[in-house]
């Protein structure tokens, strides 16, 4: 589809973004380190309270605090332009005047949607085959939890499913399909007042 590019997308840089370690762990990474600066400051409050701690433990403790919590601030900085920058760059135009330009419809991914795209784009490439609809279908399964709630409620079993279209990813009749996915998720996200297409209109 000619007016479909990931690779050339705001929305992909930020796929990319999320790979790098800074970006990828800063979550679970800030969480360790206010952990470690709570526990760390603390000792060094119960220590200065209750007069048992040297001067020279109470600086070590609260120099370590100190650190941990500059630690904490940076990765929360992260995670915080990820979060509100780049996991959410700025639309040029709206889904409905796209949907009649020939503009790049990847532009008006979600996150999550752009990053099960990615994946099912990275599968075929690793397989060598083009990107169809069931690889489509089998990273939205493989990569958002929503979908496989969903699927679960309804009494599908999800991993057979995953089997199933793991069967078929080369099966030539779904190319077209990719590509009526994308537009027909387009269109529903469009009518559903959205601004970007999200995994539940693929």
């Amino acid at each position: 589809m000619e007016n479909f590019d990931l690779k050339k997308s705001s929305i992909g840089n930020a796929v990319k973004l999320r790979s790098i370690f800074l970006f990828k762990f800063a979550g679970p990474l800030r969480k360790i380190f206010f952990f470690l600066f709570s526990l760390v400051f603390f000792t060094f409050l119960y220590g200065f309270f209750s007069n048992t701690m040297t001067i020279s433990g109470l600086t070590f403790f609260l120099g370590w605090s100190f650190l941990a919590f500059s630690i904490y601030s940076f990765f929360q900085c992260a995670q915080w332009f990820f979060d509100h920058k780049a996991r959410n760059p700025k639309l040029f135009m709206p889904l409905r005047d796209a949907l009649s330009s020939n503009v790049n419809l990847a532009e008006f991914l979600s996150f999550d949607s752009a990053y099960s795209v990615d994946k099912a784009i990275g599968l075929a490439e690793r397989k060598k085959i083009p990107v169809n609809s069931s690889i489509l279908f089998f990273g939205l399964l493989k990569n958002n939890k929503n979908i496989n709630f969903i699927f679960s409620r309804i009494l599908v079993d999800v991993e057979d499913l995953k089997k199933f279209l793991k069967d078929h990813l080369s099966d030539p009749s779904g190319i077209q399909g990719f590509e009526k996915s994308v537009l027909e998720a387009a269109k529903a996200a469009q009518k559903k007042g959205r601004a970007r297409i999200e995994t539940g209109d693929l």
